[in-house]
């Protein structure tokens, strides 16, 4: 029975799963948005503004592209369909894209900080029990 081989096998089964399953993270990300304060105008299309007085602000959910878009509306009687204008949804857009790269950016490095702890203290654990052993180095057994 080779402990070695074993656990190197182990090594890389973990190594697969750990890569699919952030693969898996990266597809499934559902970016999180606050998009801003918008008033809306009579047509229906909302405009964006800076400031709402607080008593007359609603928090609604405007699902662009599979992402949660949070807008916060300053009109307290506010039509049922609330159409962006083309500048608003592309800075939305944008938004959007931009915190998918970040997500992607920050799974890629975790997954490899997570990669490289797991393959350092395998090689650590290795040595160490090759030198228990008296195994040579480079070695699974003593001839």
């Amino acid at each position: 029975m080779n402990i070695f081989e074993g656990a190197r096998r182990i090594l890389y089964a973990a190594t697969a799963v750990a890569a699919v399953a952030a693969i898996w993270a990266a597809a499934t990300h559902e970016p999180y948005i606050e998009a801003g304060r918008f008033t809306v105008m009579p047509s229906g299309e909302a405009k964006s503004v800076r400031n709402c007085p607080n008593d007359s602000m609603q928090r609604v959910n405007a699902g662009v592209e599979n992402a949660t878009v949070i807008i916060t509306l300053c009109d307290e009687g506010t039509p049922r369909e609330v159409t962006l204008s083309p500048v608003d949804l592309a800075k939305i857009k944008d938004e959007i894209s931009d915190d998918r790269m970040s997500a992607a950016g920050r799974l890629v490095s975790e997954f490899a900080m997570g990669i490289a702890a797991l393959w350092i203290a395998s090689v650590l654990l290795g040595w160490i029990l090759r030198g228990f052993m008296g195994i040579p180095r480079g070695m699974d057994t003593k001839s």
